[in-house]
């Protein structure tokens, strides 16, 4: 064990410090050095629990955020089913069909607008007030070619058309992400999004519309 003497000619200060310690009864030194261990958990635990309420109101902050941007998402859908103009509708709807949507949504959101609703909720929507409108017709590519894009707005006219029963037929949710590939033709298979294009429409002619996600 070191002593005062060990430590003197290096440090005076520490060796005065240390010397008062040493001089101690051993039930006092231990005391003491009780005491500060204590002292030093209670700093600790103290620290922890303030931590822990830091996270739980970030939690809290986070979850209401996240709340206000998914209802401002939806309020944009129903904006677009009744009050947006048919020819802001129309415009939107052939950029779907061209297959720009996704790419210009991706760089309003990475430009900070994270209150904007993905392409599917927002293409879905415009084929839908189209369909309501009562003027959903057939869009036509310009080289003849039918990307992934159009093979969507395509079944989805489709399935509006005709109707029918969604018993049998896969949920919103579940045509969400292959939806997502037909807009930005990461997807190539144009029947699966001629199938997916037109579940979307047998369901909005059932009256569904899309839920902000």
């Amino acid at each position: 064990m070191r002593t005062a003497t060990d430590i003197g000619p290096r440090w005076p200060a520490v060796a005065k410090v240390w010397a008062a310690f040493y001089a101690l009864p051993h039930t006092a030194f231990y005391r003491i050095m009780r005491r500060i261990a204590l002292g030093l958990l209670t700093v600790r635990v103290a620290l922890l629990v303030a931590l822990l309420c830091l996270l739980v109101v970030d939690a809290a902050i986070n979850r209401a955020h996240a709340e206000t941007v998914q209802e401002a998402r939806q309020a944009s859908l129903d904006d677009m089913l009744r009050i947006d103009a048919a020819a802001t509708i129309a415009d939107f709807r052939a950029s779907c069909a061209a297959g720009k949507s996704a790419a210009l949504i991706s760089r309003g959101v990475a430009m900070g607008v994270t209150s904007l609703p993905n392409a599917v909720d927002l293409c879905v929507t415009a084929l839908i007030r189209t369909g309501r409108d009562g003027v959903l017709r057939p869009l036509r590519s310009s080289d003849g070619r039918v990307m992934p894009s159009l093979a969507l707005d395509t079944g989805f006219v489709a399935g509006f058309s005709k109707g029918g029963s969604v018993e049998s037929l896969p949920q919103q949710e579940a045509l969400r992400a292959p939806a997502q590939g037909c807009l930005s033709e990461t997807l190539t298979d144009v029947s699966l999004c001629y199938s997916i294009g037109y579940t979307f429409g047998v369901r909005a002619a059932n009256g569904e519309t899309m839920q902000a996600s």
